[in-house]
């Protein structure tokens, strides 16, 4: 396997943590070559438009060289550009299958002043060995909305590697929604730069793991102009022998004045086995700013079994609720389709 360093701490802490980098390895390239992906794109054509990717990029969270391997091994590429003053939708769907495996995405976006643009990118399926990758690439300008949600629906066959990188302009707002359900090895580092006044990053990360799964997850937020704003924010639930690690960064930058950057994360374990490690990091490099992080990690709540219990639910039923409830901040954004065939995928996964 290729020795790299992926999904790194911005600032590192001692070895021994495990929270450095990401223990996963990136995959080897198939002897035969990664084939077409099976990917479907619906975009409205009046306020989209092709694109040749000609802007620099930030790093994403993934690191250098999750970026360099996803974009020199792409199988499917989109470069989009949103109409001034337009708002617009874009489903991309990748289906790992037996004739076409592997989806490996590259995505580069620039959502023009004052546009609205939401990309939902879904990954489904999955056979022995598949692979899926994706490298988003955005620049949002003045006063636009970019919002990027990520279903992964993977089966237990399949691997996940994912990287996104954002730059928002003057008052523009990036979202970037991570929903990662399954498969068996996933990981997702993002990264968004905040220079303009009044701009805006929220991450929110979705996770379920169970059995033999690796997770690793990293966001930054970079504040370095006026007035900025950051939320980085994460939910999930680990059975098994689930191993996860989760890395939040908000980073202040000198000049980064009036600045505010809040980050959690709320864990609920349902098996004594699992392995957990969260990472919370505020660095600061201007005195004007406000920081918060906090972190909610623990078992079921014996007391809130027993009140659903004497209201007549099961406890079967009720931990697959309480488990579903922490998916909700993320699955709400969905399209209602969307959303049920989410729930749906959960429901068959959760233990009853």
């Amino acid at each position: 396997m290729t020795k790299t360093i992926l999904n790194p701490l911005p600032a590192p802490t001692w070895n021994r943590l495990g929270v450095n980098q990401a223990n996963i390895s990136l995959p080897e390239i198939p002897t035969q070559g990664w084939g077409e992906s099976s990917t479907r794109v619906d975009a409205p054509i009046d306020s989209i438009q092709l694109e040749c990717p000609g802007f620099s990029a930030l790093e994403s969270g993934g690191g250098a060289d999750l970026d360099c391997f996803l974009r020199e091994n792409a199988n499917f590429h989109l470069h989009l550009a949103v109409k001034e003053g337009t708002e617009g939708m874009i489903l991309i769907q990748h289906t790992l299958e037996e004739d076409h495996p592997h989806a490996i995405a590259h995505l580069t976006l620039r959502a023009r002043p004052h546009s609205k643009i939401t990309v939902i990118e879904v990954i489904r399926g999955g056979v022995s060995g598949s692979i899926h990758g994706s490298l988003a690439e955005i620049q949002a300008g003045e006063d636009a909305e970019v919002t990027l949600i990520q279903l992964q629906m993977l089966s237990a066959a399949a691997r996940s590697w994912s990287a996104v990188s954002a730059t928002a302009g003057e008052n523009a707002q990036i979202c970037i929604y991570r929903a990662a359900l399954g498969g068996s090895s996933v990981l997702g580092g993002g990264k968004c730069l905040l220079p303009g006044t009044g701009s805006a990053f929220e991450a929110r990360t979705i996770y379920y793991g169970d059995g033999d799964t690796i997770l690793d997850f990293s966001d930054t937020a970079v504040h370095t102009g006026r007035k900025t704003r950051s939320e980085i924010h994460a939910a999930g639930v680990l059975d098994g022998n689930c191993q996860k690690t989760l890395r939040g960064t908000i980073d202040f930058r000198r000049g980064a004045v009036q600045g505010v950057g809040h980050e959690s994360e709320d864990v609920l374990l349902l098996s004594p086995d699992v392995r957990n490690r969260t990472a919370p990091l505020i660095l600061c490099g201007e005195e004007q700013v406000e920081g918060q992080h906090a972190a909610s990690i623990g078992r079921l709540d014996e007391a809130m079994l027993y009140y659903m219990a004497s209201r007549g639910i099961g406890e079967g039923e009720a931990r697959r609720l309480l488990a579903l409830a922490k998916f909700a901040p993320v699955l709400d954004a969905l399209p209602p389709d969307l959303r049920c065939e989410a729930e749906s995928y959960l429901e068959r996964r959760l233990p009853s």
